[in-house]
């Protein structure tokens, strides 16, 4: 009788199994693999592409050219293979990049003309959390000189500054008026050609398009001021660009921003130390960019490094 029961146990056990795992082969039971690919971005492939060269413009290629007996074409086109090197790192948190500087061919070449003649720039004021991400280095463009107070009096009591931040036309007692605006702007890319991310798409296999429009350097205030040098203030770093994705929807346009001290003239600190912080901050808008606890401690980590060598830059 004891072996009977076992034998019908042993049985009853096996087609258990059985069923278990055709249920598992028939797919009704995901593996792991299977949900974390569920859960992947809709856009997996972006491209990068670096702005015109005439798009550069940069108040420190003076200073940057006596340091490293670069010319100013040289000086530029470092900083476009260096902001489209460290938005390629950034973009790789999450989805694969393709930067259209770094493939080395001729082809290439004549894409980047054929970008360049497809699309347009325009003015427009900077998103509402661009300049909330950009506004934790405000603190950055005071003066950092025994001036500081006197010029942060001058500015408080400026009566040629405008109050309007907003510009834009209204109608005020029956009389047309218009108001400029003040506000932070930064140069989106329009695009005239209707084929152009169509016939882009294609060849490179990509959904998703970064556009890096113009980068900026500059002194963080005016320098005009009687009295204060160049020297009292930071320099404003600014990379304007736009997302496309590849129906030609425009996911996201703006501007990245960074401070670094006015001294600051070796090329390769202002591409390794501050460069990374505009890539991360442009890749922070790409649609569906997902990054693991892994990677965001090592990020975390990353910024922490470089605020000690910031830090450590300025002692110098």
């Amino acid at each position: 009788m004891y072996k009977v029961i076992t034998i019908v146990c042993i049985f009853l056990f096996s087609g258990f199994n059985a069923q278990e795992n055709a249920f598992q082969k028939k797919g009704k039971v995901k593996s792991d693999q299977e949900v974390y690919a569920e859960g992947q971005p809709e856009y997996s492939r972006v491209l990068i592409i670096p702005f015109e060269p005439k798009m550069y413009i940069s108040s420190a290629d003076k200073e940057i050219a006596n340091r490293t007996n670069l010319t100013h074409q040289e000086i530029r086109e470092n900083m476009r293979y260096g902001i489209s090197n460290q938005m390629r790192h950034a973009v790789g948190k999450g989805m694969k990049s393709i930067s259209l500087i770094h493939i080395d061919t001729a082809d290439v070449g004549r894409d980047l003309g054929y970008i360049y003649n497809s699309i347009g720039y325009k003015y427009k004021p900077l998103p509402a959390e661009d300049v909330a991400r950009n506004k934790q280095n405000e603190e950055d463009v005071k003066p950092i000189n025994k001036l500081k107070g006197s010029f942060n009096k001058l500015v408080k009591h400026d009566n040629l500054a405008p109050n309007e931040t907003d510009g834009g036309t209204r109608i005020t007692n029956g009389q047309i008026q218009s108001t400029v605006s003040y506000g932070e702007k930064f140069m989106n890319t329009s695009i005239h050609n209707p084929n152009l991310l169509k016939v882009l798409g294609a060849k490179y296999n990509v959904d998703v398009f970064l556009f890096i429009n113009e980068l900026n350097i500059e002194a963080a205030a005016p320098t005009s001021r009687t009295g204060l040098s160049a020297l009292s203030y930071k320099r404003k770093v600014k990379v304007h660009y736009t997302i496309f994705d590849k129906d030609g929807k425009e996911l996201h346009g703006g501007a990245a921003i960074v401070y670094m001290p006015a001294t600051t003239n070796d090329m390769n600190k202002i591409i390794n130390n501050y460069f990374p912080i505009l890539a991360q901050n442009m890749s922070d808008n790409m649609p569906g960019a997902q990054t693991s606890k892994l990677d965001q401690e090592k990020l975390k980590e990353e910024q922490r490094k470089a605020k000690e060598q910031r830090e450590g830059i300025k002692k110098l």
